[in-house]
């Protein structure tokens, strides 16, 4: 734990180049309202062939294999694809409970709107946040220049200030981050051991040792105490002896493991999504639009500290309300020629 957190704002900074796996999401929705989802892994074998998917390909996905020569590389591919029946039948296809801070978890979202001759229709796909805690929200703690900075490597935002000046703003900017970061495993600390103190009798974690607890948490980043020592300082601050026995027991392993393994960015990873939909798209936040395809391209740490939602919508034409609109028409036209026919022939 302790390595992890003091290295975590430096990992922030640097453009890993390790050849980590590519992913390509492709969806389109059919105009009989069927869903292909298509999901391409690409990489180097030794990622390729280990199951790089994190949702359940046994679950009637067809995977298949190939490769193709790029540059003199050879890039290889695994392909998962399925069509489900509609889209609230994929709602859930690319999503499981494994670590998210290694995988991603994409959660779809669907509504529309009948308008007689049109059909409006609202679709997202949203990449849930890979940090495990919620308690608080990272826009909170980081506007969005530093954001564009540390998750998006936008440059461009401090292009304006000399070197003195951009070294405070980084600075700056790190701490808060590292604000964020502390407090919101710090609160879930807190809440693992009111969880077993009202379970058990014991009085819960009143604020101010909150605070005492959370500094030390803070603390951690410049190379502070681990964990066993932070549950013997916990024993202190609260006066207490059995937080370490927890420690000691296996309770707060599975914290351990999601402070070690699920706060690292992945960087190098890179992800293309492209969605088609059957109809006139007047409404996306997508990098570029072909005709009905919407397409992003990100990489994995914009969605580290908060949920990516990508969503595009989108208008079909009922052509039976045309047809049945016409109907009505003419047999009102109709039946007022016939009505007025009929006048005429009885005067």
């Amino acid at each position: 734990m302790k390595r992890i957190i003091s290295s975590l704002i430096i990992t922030l900074l640097v453009l890993s180049g390790c050849g980590d796996l590519e992913l390509r999401y492709y969806t389109r929705i059919n105009p009989d309202g069927s869903v292909l989802k298509r999901i391409t892994a690409v990489g180097d074998s030794s990622k390729v062939y280990k199951n790089p998917f994190s949702f359940d390909i046994s679950d009637g996905w067809t995977l298949t294999y190939t490769k193709q020569v790029e540059n003199t590389d050879t890039l290889f591919m695994a392909i998962a694809e399925k069509t489900f029946s509609c889209v609230e039948a994929s709602k859930m296809a690319c999503y499981s409970e494994v670590d998210s801070g290694q995988h991603e978890n994409v959660i779809i979202g669907y509504k529309k709107k009948f308008r007689w001759f049109f059909t409006f229709h609202e679709y997202s796909e949203t990449f849930q946040q890979r940090f495990p805690y919620r308690y608080y929200k990272v826009g909170d703690f980081i506007n969005k220049d530093e954001q564009d900075y540390f998750f998006r490597e936008d440059t461009t935002v401090i292009d304006h200030l000399n070197k003195a000046e951009k070294d405070v703003w980084i600075r700056n900017g790190e701490q808060k981050l590292w604000q964020f970061i502390a407090k919101s495993i710090n609160a879930e600390y807190i809440n693992l051991l009111d969880s077993f103190a009202k379970d058990n009798g014991y009085d819960r974690v009143s604020n101010e040792q909150q605070l005492l607890l959370y500094d030390i948490f803070y603390k951690s980043f410049e190379d502070g105490p681990g964990l066993k020592e932070i549950c013997e300082l916990a024993d202190s601050i609260l006066s207490t002896s059995w937080v370490s026995s927890l420690y000691n027991s296996g309770y707060f392993d599975q914290f351990n493991h999601e402070v070690d393994h699920r706060m690292l960015l992945l960087t190098s990873r890179k992800y293309l999504v492209e969605i088609e939909v059957p109809g006139l798209i007047y409404n996306s936040n997508a990098d570029a639009n072909d005709k009905q395809i919407v397409k992003w391209t990100f990489k994995g740490d914009l969605f580290q500290y908060s949920d990516l939602k990508l969503y595009v919508d989108y208008r079909t034409i009922n052509w039976w309300a045309f047809v049945l609109t016409i109907f009505i028409v003419l047999v009102i036209l109709w039946k007022a020629f016939a009505i007025n026919r009929a006048g005429r022939s009885y005067n």
